[in-house]
């Protein structure tokens, strides 16, 4: 039986992601949830436990992370939640990494 490979219609904002090699250390892990994508749905934006505090989330190509990822574990955020997630390509700095 083949493992399910995610693509990027399965991409939610709010939703978790496990990557294919979990870590789990001091009571935290690599788990990683999407705050964002753009419109182009070619880059997210995501928190993790591995993000230190005071640093800026880290922005990264769609095929990265879907590289990385193995499967979605949880949804934190309803339908409505998300929208003010969703950036305008025309009103952002979507050039910009790392950036809100």
């Amino acid at each position: 039986m083949s493992e399910k490979h995610l693509t990027v219609g399965d991409l939610k904002v709010g939703a978790t992601y496990r990557g294919k090699r979990f870590r789990e250390f001091f009571g935290h892990n690599n788990d990683r949830i999407i705050l964002w994508i753009s419109k182009q749905r070619d880059r997210i934006q995501y928190d993790s436990d591995t993000v230190r505090d005071g640093r800026n989330y880290p922005t990264v190509d769609v095929e990265k992370f879907l590289k990385w990822a193995k499967e979605e574990v949880e949804t934190r955020m309803n339908e409505k939640e998300t929208e003010k997630y969703i950036r305008d390509p025309e009103n952002s700095n979507d050039g910009q990494d790392n950036e809100w």
